[in-house]
């Protein structure tokens, strides 16, 4: 797992209750969230650096970095032979999205955009209401989605941390309603 301090704290939390998956590396800048994390969780290849990370053993990448840097380095593991799974939103730009799509069929590795709404209870119901044809033929579908980011507003305002679903276009961090209609 590369990046250790946004949002990701609850993946590695959960990482404690799942008992099938073994962390086999984590990678961050900051080496003193990195040995904590490490230290908590029983990981013993600590990486500050990127390209050691893609170096090692590991089975696969997964991308908890912030999302500016998604595309450039989902595509440098999967150069490295590294199947990835990278945090939402995958890139930037139709040009990351091109070259994302090339380096996934040129290497032949897997990758996945950790959408997680399409997991989701309702959507997987509806998905089996399609499937099963009980609701006809869809010909047109609409979704749209904000965050509900009030909690955070005095954390905004007393210690100027603009929240990560604040920094991002309406219309640009669309993930969570495209996944599902897809």
């Amino acid at each position: 797992m590369c990046g250790l301090g946004g949002r990701d704290k609850t993946f590695l939390r959960e990482v404690e209750r799942l008992q099938w998956l073994e962390l086999g590396a984590l990678c961050d800048r900051n080496e003193a969230l990195l040995e904590q994390w490490g230290e908590q969780l029983g990981v013993g290849q600590l990486f500050t650096s990127y390209e050691d990370l893609l170096a090692s053993d590991v089975d696969f990448i997964f991308l908890s970095t912030p999302p500016a840097v998604h595309a450039d380095m989902t595509i440098r593991a999967l150069q490295a032979g590294k199947p990835v799974l990278c945090e939402v939103p995958a890139v930037a730009s139709m040009e990351e999205a091109r070259a994302l799509v090339a380096a996934v069929e040129e290497t032949g590795c897997l990758y996945m955009m950790a959408e997680n709404y399409c997991f989701r209870r309702d959507v997987q119901a509806f998905k089996r209401f399609i499937e099963a044809g009980e609701i006809g033929r869809i010909i047109y579908a609409r979704g749209s989605y904000c965050h509900d980011f009030r909690s955070e507003v005095d954390r905004w305002v007393q210690e100027g941390i603009r929240p990560w679903m604040a920094r991002y276009e309406i219309p640009r961090y669309i993930t969570h309603s495209l996944g599902p209609l897809l």
